[in-house]
């Protein structure tokens, strides 16, 4: 017995896609591992069910998902926990190609994991995190375009779209990078007085037990092992963040984290203020539901009403605030085996271009990336080329959290 974890079937890239609905993907299409095109999908998740034998009539539907609970035999014998399966059916437009399809489902997936967390997580139903649990599970059910990849594992918005924000969640085992400046005077009138680079903080995001069995995210593990402390509120439209201790205040815990970037920042040269609009911010919330609306109100900061208000918080110093995914990198040639944090939207063309050019021949074997299931499984990613030449990007593949890149050059 290794002790490795069990390989699944591989996920397939296919460098050109055709949909279900005759439409071309138009970039690279990412097939879930084992699925052949327009099989219809399923995902179950085990272990979360903590109600009785009544389990028949927690039910979930929208256009394109259905949510239900079903026993792995018949009949169900206690513990009902033990023998009932989170069932996630995925309907057909999964395989459209349809840009307004795609974007539907998008919606849909959001609306699923929020009604799975206020109508069964947080009554009881189903066990604290069970939402966060179903939805990694389904993405790794869904057939994506490549783009969609990270904006399904972690909220991603570009906001290269008009109308469109950016934004990510912050989420556990994830790593947050704050670039600061710090403003420099030289005198009255002074040409360079203004911002200028200073130091680079790392906050390392966990998460801890909180009331009801819930967990809530800390930004340093012994941060959220202690009793916060109290904060002074200023008069500002958002609390002001002068480093990692200001996410930590006393009555701050919350579940839900997302960075927002603003459409604009003042030059370095301005002495900045304290408002939503042009620093980064950090939104917290205690539900999805919270954190929905907050997003599409940002950057107005009224909180959603209920007992535990979203927060907002502002970066100080003319702030970069850069999320981080954990990922290994292995030059099979020198043994050499690196574990560490890249910055959110690195892709296998970073890592590619520390040792080559590209782009390469994926059937050469030079690169092979696996990528770790909701299930503890890894599985190989396949590039599978339909066009005549090999297209670069297929090599702008999004790396996720865990994801592994191996390095085989020729001698």
């Amino acid at each position: 017995m290794t002790g490795q974890p069990e390989q699944s079937p591989p996920w397939v890239l296919h460098s050109d896609f055709t949909g279900k609905d005759g439409r071309s993907a138009g970039a690279p299409f990412l097939l879930p591992p084992g699925a052949t095109p327009f099989d219809d999908l399923t995902a179950t998740v085990p272990l979360l069910y903590t109600g009785d034998k009544d389990y028949g009539r927690y039910k979930y539907e929208n256009a394109d998902f259905t949510f239900s609970l079903h026993a792995d035999f018949s009949p169900v014998k206690e513990p009902y926990q033990s023998h009932v399966l989170a069932r996630i059916e995925v309907h057909e437009n999964s395989w459209k190609c349809e840009p307004s399809v795609r974007e539907s489902l998008a919606a849909h997936f959001v609306e699923l994991l929020t009604s799975i967390e206020s109508k069964f997580e947080r009554t009881g139903v189903l066990v604290e995190g069970a939402s966060m649990r179903i939805g990694r599970a389904v993405i790794d059910t869904l057939p994506l375009r490549m783009d969609e990849i990270l904006p399904y594992y972690y909220a991603l918005s570009t906001g290269r779209r008009p109308g469109t924000k950016v934004y990510a969640d912050l989420l556990p085992g994830m790593r947050l990078r704050l670039e600061t400046s710090v403003s420099q005077y030289l005198g009255p009138s002074q040409p360079l007085n203004g911002y200028v680079a200073a130091a680079s903080t790392s906050a390392l995001i966990g998460s801890v037990p909180a009331a009801g069995g819930r967990r809530t995210l800390t930004f340093d593990p012994f941060l959220g092992a202690i009793a916060p402390p109290v904060i002074q509120r200023t008069s500002t439209q958002a609390r002001l963040v002068g480093g990692i201790i200001d996410l930590h205040p006393a009555g701050a815990a919350r579940s839900h984290w997302r960075i927002f970037y603003p459409t604009s920042m003042q030059t370095p040269v301005q002495p900045g203020n304290t408002g939503l609009d042009y620093n980064v911010g950090i939104v917290g919330a205690d539900t999805l539901e919270q954190m929905n609306v907050a997003t599409k109100r940002y950057p107005m900061s009224s909180s959603v009403a209920g007992p535990t208000p979203t927060l907002y918080y502002v970066v100080l110093g003319r702030a970069v605030a850069v999320p981080e995914i954990h990922v290994r990198v292995n030059h099979a040639r020198s043994g050499l085996a690196m574990f560490e944090y890249v910055s959110l939207g690195t892709t296998v063309a970073d890592v590619i271009q520390r040792f080559t050019m590209i782009p390469l021949d994926p059937q050469s074997e030079v690169v092979s990336v696996s990528r770790r299931l909701s299930d503890g499984r890894t599985a190989e990613i396949v590039f599978k080329i339909t066009t005549p030449a090999v297209p670069a990007a297929m090599w702008d593949l999004p790396l996720v959290s865990d994801d592994s890149v191996t390095i085989q050059l020729p001698k």
